[in-house]
């Protein structure tokens, strides 16, 4: 099921149409790549996204707490 959700989040970022998208996209991957048990990729995944200045605040937010969900539960 994740792997499923997860190709289907690559093809989008290929086809992505703006930096918006791209940042949504590379945060569903983040959390997909969680579910699939690959805890140090995805904390890369989420912390890229976190640092990268051009995305919306609220996305860079997103990101940095499911860091901290992943370390509290």
């Amino acid at each position: 099921k994740h792997d499923l959700a997860l190709a289907s989040y690559q093809k989008a970022l290929d086809a992505a149409a703006d930096d918006f998208q791209i940042a949504q996209i590379a945060l569903d991957i983040a959390r997909e790549t969680e579910q699939l048990g690959r805890y140090e990729e995805a904390v890369t995944r989420f912390k890229a996204i976190t640092a990268d200045a051009s995305n919306y605040a609220i996305t860079r937010a997103t990101a940095l707490t499911s860091v901290g969900l992943m370390y509290y539960t």
